[in-house]
């Protein structure tokens, strides 16, 4: 039944639900009138089909004719039409049963009730009720179709905008950290060539994982904290190996996390982070506390630093906006300066 909310494949399917729609009312219809009647279901069934044709039509009228001034809120438009429409089925019924229905099977009593009753004489109950039911009972099934297609291509065009988002975050932040690579390497040319060819490899298995892994939505933890340790490996060649401490509590695991979600906060450590600092000058931490996932960056500050805004870039911003797009309301965010110590953390459950 999905095509009844997403729409018709082709004609062919659209007319035989409509058929199977008008067998189903008929059917309900006539089963409804022979309860308290002496006739038979299949006696009704056919007496019913005179009064179809004026059903079918009344019912097109309102779903393709008057509906879309509903919805376009042309509600005086709307309720005048309504009215004619409502007026012009009176008429036609009347006139079925007055000059069809009742002289076929009602003859013996046809000419008495003719002298007795005009044909303005209505049974307004019974000319309204059966054509204008099923007409707002359609109407309400177009209504509920277009509010579901509605829903739908809502939530597609918000699911588009969050993914060109999130692909335009992930863009922002890789040139952002190949900058800062290529400096690094590029210091290191003329003092250590060696350290320079080094940090190409390493750069080379970062670009790897950045290019082929970093491209999912979520990649598993433990690929993500080997591009870590690549990256602060990358750092050690310049700031020293004892500098940046790397403390791993989780092991192996098979927990997913978005990708290059924790190097922003890396990154901005190292960019902010007292170089003269007594090592380590950048701890790092991951564990779990609970059912989190914490990761955790302090780093000292010079008294310069302490008076600026820490969380300078584009990095960390961008890291707030993706940690509200793929962890609404199960993340946790901080930062605190305490004294010359500045600490992030990230809490994911």
């Amino acid at each position: 039944m999905h095509f009844f909310f997403e729409g018709y494949k082709n004609t062919f399917q659209r007319v035989l639900v409509h058929i199977l729609f008008w067998l189903a009312y008929l059917s309900f219809y006539s089963m409804l009138v022979s309860i308290p009647s002496e006739l038979t279901f299949f006696t009704l069934l056919l007496r019913t089909l005179y009064f179809l044709p004026v059903d079918i039509v009344v019912t097109y009228i309102l779903i393709y004719g008057l509906l879309p001034f509903l919805i376009q809120k042309k509600y005086l438009l709307f309720t005048f039409l309504l009215l004619i429409v409502g007026f012009a089925t009176l008429v036609l019924n009347q006139a079925i049963a007055y000059y069809i229905y009742l002289p076929k099977y009602y003859p013996e009593n046809y000419e008495v009730f003719v002298e007795k009753y005009s044909f303005w004489h209505f049974d307004y109950f019974i000319s309204l009720v059966g054509s204008l039911s099923v007409a707002f009972f359609a109407s309400a099934i177009k209504l509920l179709k277009l509010w579901v297609r509605e829903r739908q291509q809502k939530s597609i065009l918000q699911m588009q905008n969050l993914q060109s988002e999130m692909a335009l975050l992930k863009y922002q932040m890789n040139p952002h950290f190949i900058f800062n690579m290529l400096n690094n390497i590029d210091s290191l040319i003329t003092i250590d060539p060696s350290k320079a060819s080094e940090s190409i490899m390493k750069l080379s298995e970062i670009m790897r994982y950045v290019l082929y892994e970093a491209t999912a939505d979520f990649v598993a933890l433990n690929k993500e904290v080997n591009y870590l340790r690549n990256f602060i490996s990358l750092h050690e060649l310049k700031v020293g190996k004892q500098f940046i401490q790397f403390t791993d509590e989780i092991g192996q695991t098979s927990r997913l996390v978005a990708p290059m979600l924790f190097i922003p906060l890396v990154e901005n450590a190292i960019k902010h982070g007292d170089k003269k600092a007594q090592q380590p000058g950048i701890k790092i931490r991951l564990f779990e506390t609970d059912s989190s996932l914490c990761f955790e960056v302090q780093n000292q500050i010079s008294r310069h630093e302490i008076n600026k805004d820490a969380l300078g870039g584009i990095g960390l911003p961008n890291l707030k906006r993706r940690l509200e797009l793929l962890y609404p309301d199960s993340h946790h965010f901080t930062t605190e300066v305490s004294g010359s110590t500045y600490t992030a953390k990230i809490c994911l459950q």
